[in-house]
């Protein structure tokens, strides 16, 4: 691969939502974390 995309949710999301930009990319990698963000 040549490229790599990196997807990173909103609010409530998940990296999950990843697939559906793999079908948009189909010569990429396409890459999603997932994180939570915490505040004192």
């Amino acid at each position: 691969m040549d490229e790599s995309i990196i997807y990173l949710h909103g609010k409530g999301g998940s990296a999950k939502e990843t697939d559906q930009y793999k079908t948009l990319f189909p010569k990429s990698e396409v890459i999603g974390f997932d994180y939570r963000l915490r505040t004192p």
